[in-house]
């Protein structure tokens, strides 16, 4: 089966990358319905000699030397909105005078291309000597302990994605103004993922200790067993988590929290599950609220445990690279 460059990467990154959850051959072929024997061939292919490029074939000699090629990447990457237009042209400046489609070619052979960049919430002088300061604070957290929670929503229409289209070609995506939405309320720890909550209404201090109890206990419960306090719950600094009402909530049930940084979305694991679930959902077309629910649990329950566990083991590393960071966002 033949596969272009970025999906023989996403095969290394789900196997082997540390940052990535270590599946198995076996469950990324089924991930991405490729063969055993495809999946197999690139990460052997990387094993091997460290790359997942097409060997070498006789063919037409290649129209850059391997200081243009440097040069075209060196471009694209000290000035990001460049086109292929804008590199060409630099090249021209040098004296190569190189098409866009091979400025093109050379860029998807290093995995470049033209995306949206990350956003992030801005953080101040004070976010990043908090977010240090906790990241010292707990070198030696033991996280096999603590249940990672957190709330998202999910549309029933998902934004258009972009499409290939010929010069003064009219593509026309159909799209819904107020498209049906669905909130959620999802936990894990190292043991696995527990129980979801979808909702539709907006939340409340009331909606959510009726969360606690309706999904948080039994999820540690199976975790860890009923009656068992040991653990430890993580949530982020959202006012609803720290209104009066869950407050006692949490006292009255002997719920000990850990303390969290602001704005600081990169520390909770909880947003790769959600990555990896929207980019699940969204495969459905769900003609319904309702329906958009059913998928969402559906696809819930297809997480794996050893996905939580490369999770929860990632701790160690934002720890680690906020600290090298000085406090600054890192990438996860």
């Amino acid at each position: 089966m033949e596969l272009s460059i970025q999906k023989r990467w996403e095969i290394i990154f789900l196997h082997t990358h540390k940052l990535g959850p270590r599946l198995s051959i076996r469950a990324i072929a089924k991930e991405l319905k490729y063969s055993w024997d495809t999946v197999k061939t690139w990460i052997d292919r990387y094993q091997k000699t460290g790359d997942v490029q097409d060997e070498d074939r006789q063919g037409r000699k290649r129209k850059t030397s391997e200081k243009e090629d440097l040069d075209i990447i060196n471009i694209a990457k000290k000035q990001r909105t460049s086109t292929l237009t804008d590199i060409s042209t630099s090249m021209s400046r040098k004296g190569t005078d190189i098409s866009l489609m091979t400025v093109k070619r050379r860029l998807d052979e290093q995995g470049l291309y033209k995306l949206k960049p990350l956003l992030k919430p801005l953080l101040l002088d004070h976010h990043r000597e908090n977010r240090l300061k906790w990241a010292k604070a707990n070198r030696n957290t033991d996280w096999s302990k603590v249940i990672f929670t957190d709330e998202t929503t999910f549309s029933q229409f998902s934004k258009p994605k972009k499409v290939w289209r010929q010069k003064g070609e009219i593509i026309k995506v159909p799209t819904v103004k107020h498209s049906g939405k669905v909130h959620v309320y999802g936990c894990f720890s190292e043991k696995g993922f527990g129980n979801i909550y979808c909702f539709t209404n907006n939340l409340t201090g009331d909606l959510l200790c009726t969360i606690y109890e309706t999904t948080l206990l039994p999820s540690a419960g199976i975790f860890f067993g009923r009656g068992n306090h040991s653990w430890v719950l993580q949530e982020d600094n959202d006012p609803k988590h720290m209104c009066g009402k869950a407050q006692k909530w949490k006292s009255r049930n002997d719920i000990k929290r850990i303390s969290w940084p602001s704005q600081s979305p990169d520390l909770n694991p909880m947003e790769n599950v959600w990555a990896v679930l929207k980019a699940n959902v969204s495969n459905y077309k769900p003609i319904s609220t309702k329906e958009l629910k059913r998928v969402i649990e559906k696809e819930w329950k297809k997480l794996t445990k050893e996905f939580a566990e490369n999770l929860v083991a990632s701790m160690e590393n934002r720890i680690s690279d906020v600290n090298d960071n000085k406090g600054d966002y890192i990438l996860y």
